[in-house]
């Protein structure tokens, strides 16, 4: 195994602790993925341009040893921001208790935003391509 790897244990997105290997290299792609799906689609994105926003030199297969396809990057993405969805969730900000009525939503409501913020990538791809990731 490589040096940099991490070995973590995560919640998958449906909240079952697992084990994850995560290598430098395994985040590049499930992070140029991300961009280019909520920039052009599922559909849209080619497993060349995964390679290329990744920095992979295309037609090499070096990104498959790391995903066996697109659909299995697609899964991968999706897990991993639903799982930054409910750590960012767990991480709000309370309101302070002097906060009443009004004030205490007004800051409720700018926490959520500012962790929202965060996964709009993630939101796009589910606005655009919600029957592709849909369970």
């Amino acid at each position: 195994m490589h040096n940099n790897t991490r070995f973590v244990q995560e919640y998958t997105s449906g909240m079952i602790l697992r084990n994850v290997t995560r290598s430098p290299m395994r985040e590049r792609i499930l992070d140029a993925a991300l961009h280019l799906f909520a920039r052009q689609g599922v559909a849209a994105t080619t497993i060349s341009a995964i390679e290329a926003e990744a920095g992979l030199a295309s037609g090499t297969g070096s990104m498959y040893r790391h995903f066996p396809n697109k659909d299995a990057i697609l899964a991968a993405v999706v897990d991993r921001e639903m799982c930054r969805s409910a750590r960012l969730a767990d991480e709000l900000p309370p309101a302070p208790p002097e906060l009443t009525g009004r004030d205490r939503l007004v800051f409720e409501y700018r926490a959520t935003m500012d962790s929202l913020a965060h996964v709009s990538e993630f939101i796009a791809i589910l606005a655009r391509d919600f029957t592709q990731v849909r369970p």
